[in-house]
């Protein structure tokens, strides 16, 4: 196993130094190496399947979705995230299926973070079902020794060589969908556990509850709450977003237009959310995130998502889907 390289415990240029002790108080985590929290992305809230498997399919479409972070504007070094799935819906199955990667870059570190996934979908009704899902594929973090700041140059104590450690990784979850509620429950980083290995990540668990109403032609509500453990440390998130549509005439259903939302996390981060749909397959979206903590209240955050989906009518015409109505999501026959 690789251990800690020295030159973390050196004499580092104070940007490092700061960057590294902000992460620690801005996630809420103590930790004392690479271990850190699972990505925690403003825009979660449109993509569960990122720590819950069992949230594939749960839509039944098919769909490409993406957000990028920029965390921390103007401080060197700074959190960078990139995160891509590609999921789909197999009516005959009853199972979602999707493959996604996030990248996470942090001053000379990186994660890299390749999953398969598959849920299955059990109908209890024709609005409700419930899915069980699992991910599995490679926890890969690396770093780049070679570009460490040292105070002296050329210090001999200071370890400037490359290494990088990967490993097998794996989630699971459970999620109860039904018209007016969601509710999941999973764990990610299976494989891991509680270990001290300076270069993997831990278990965490995670928790959410969102209450809805989407049977209005002008607003839809949606209302979050969102927990997550790791080691016994918690981080707890609030979100409320609305969701403005048009009618297209009189039987002919109605089409999302906007989305407004806020969430604040008790790691003392309070986000605004928006997004808007381009048209039946599009949406893009932007998030912006501000620190209250004193040191980083100037360096703000920023995410950006775009989606494509292919909502696909035969889907629901299969045994097992729980009924949606084609006609009032997209204003077609």
């Amino acid at each position: 196993m690789l251990t800690f390289p020295k030159a973390i415990k050196m004499k580092l240029n104070i940007k490092h130094i700061l960057l590294w002790g902000s992460l620690v108080l801005t996630q809420g985590f103590i930790s004392q190496t690479f271990a850190q929290s699972d990505i925690n992305m403003t825009t979660h809230w449109y993509n569960r399947s990122q720590y819950n498997p069992a949230n594939l399919g749960n839509k039944h479409f098919f769909r490409v979705f993406s957000n990028v972070r920029q965390q921390w504007i103007g401080v060197k070094g700074a959190p960078k995230v990139y995160n891509l799935s590609v999921t789909d819906y197999l009516a005959k199955y009853n199972s979602g299926i999707g493959i996604s990667c996030m990248v996470d870059d942090i001053g000379v570190t990186r994660v890299i973070n390749p999953m398969l996934s598959y849920a299955y979908h059990l109908r209890l009704n024709q609005t409700a079902a419930l899915s069980f899902g699992i991910s599995g594929g490679l926890f890969r973090r690396s770093i780049r020794g070679s570009e460490f700041e040292a105070v002296i140059e050329n210090d001999d104590a200071v370890n400037y060589s490359n290494e990088s450690v990967s490993k097998p990784d794996a989630h699971a979850g459970l999620e109860y969908s039904s018209r007016f509620l969601d509710v999941g429950v999973s764990s990610t980083h299976l494989f891991s556990g509680n270990n001290t290995d300076d270069y993997l990540n831990t278990n965490h668990q995670f928790a959410y509850l969102i209450v809805k109403d989407t049977r209005h032609q002008k607003l839809d509500y949606f209302i979050g709450a969102y927990g997550i453990n790791r080691s016994n440390i918690f981080v707890y998130e609030g979100n409320v977003l609305l969701r403005l549509k048009r009618s297209l005439g009189t039987g002919k259903g109605y089409q999302e237009t906007v989305d407004l939302g806020v969430s604040v996390r008790s790691s003392r981060q309070l986000a605004a959310i928006f997004s808007m749909r381009l048209s039946d397959s599009w949406r893009i979206g932007y998030a912006f995130e501000h620190n209250f903590i004193a040191a980083y209240g100037l360096n703000s955050t920023h995410e950006i998502l775009v989606e494509f989906r292919l909502f696909r009518k035969e889907v629901h015409q299969c045994k097992g889907v729980p009924m949606v109505d084609y006609k009032k999501i997209t204003g077609r026959k």
